[in-house]
């Protein structure tokens, strides 16, 4: 059996105006969901050539380098953890095949800015031969066989579909800066140690008292520039910035 993850990104009002189009208009439409303006489908056990860690994410996106359909390291994509819920299935490998061949086919076809002005229109619009990010999410999750269809649809309606179809989202992660160590429960977290499993970060806090074993049960589990260790104090004075 393989995994892969439906990742929904949520947008904030940070200057990308295009995130904050796209979840701002299909809001109006799609009540009580997520204010989600992007998704990427990860192949967990998939690495990109030449990188060490395992996972590869799949869209059509206008983020950094990329203007239309790619892949990318799934660490590249999840830089920052809190914007991003997910829901996690198991697949069998037959399908993963199919799945990933099929959005091999549509690498570096364009973006389909066409569509995204669709959205705030009461008819749609498409442009043949590109794609927008849940459109080309959508239709390679119909190839596995986990949606009925490969609805053309925005970020925030496709979320609706997937938990009706397969479960709750979830965050990727719930940093808690303040409170006791997690493995001996007594003395106050300094620590946190983050071990990438899979893409998607693990996270401990710790003590001091605690560090050096959890430092070494974790360097056991990994290859070298998978484990972080940031001082909780710098984590706090962060939080009080932002």
């Amino acid at each position: 059996m393989k995994k892969i993850r439906i990742l929904f990104y949520k947008a904030a009002i940070d200057g990308k105006k295009i995130d904050n189009l796209i979840s701002f208009w299909s809001g109006l439409w799609n009540w009580g969901t997520k204010g989600y303006s992007h998704v990427e489908l990860e192949f967990c056990d998939k690495r990109m050539p030449n990188y060490d860690l395992i996972g590869i994410c799949f869209s059509s996106a206008t983020r950094g380098n990329f203007t239309g359909v790619r892949f990318a390291p799934s660490s590249e994509v999840l830089k920052n953890p809190k914007r991003w819920d997910y829901i996690e299935i198991e697949i069998k490998d037959e399908t993963e095949y199919a799945m990933f061949n099929e959005a091999k086919r549509h690498i570096d076809k364009k973006y389909d800015y066409l569509s995204i002005l669709g959205f705030c229109l009461p008819w749609r619009l498409n442009d043949k031969g590109r794609w927008f990010c849940s459109e080309i999410v959508n239709h390679v999750l119909w190839i596995g066989g986990l949606l009925p269809e490969p609805y053309r649809w925005s970020p925030r309606a496709t979320s609706k579909i997937i938990e009706q179809l397969h479960g709750k989202l979830k965050s990727i992660s719930v940093e808690k800066l303040m409170g006791l160590c997690e493995q001996c429960n007594k003395n106050l977290a300094e620590i946190k140690i983050t071990f990438c499993s899979r893409s998607i970060p693990s996270t401990i806090l710790v003590c001091n008292v605690c560090k050096e074993e959890i430092f070494e049960q974790y360097k056991r589990m990994g290859k070298p520039g998978q484990i972080s260790i940031i001082p909780i104090r710098i984590l706090r004075k962060k939080k009080q910035d932002d």
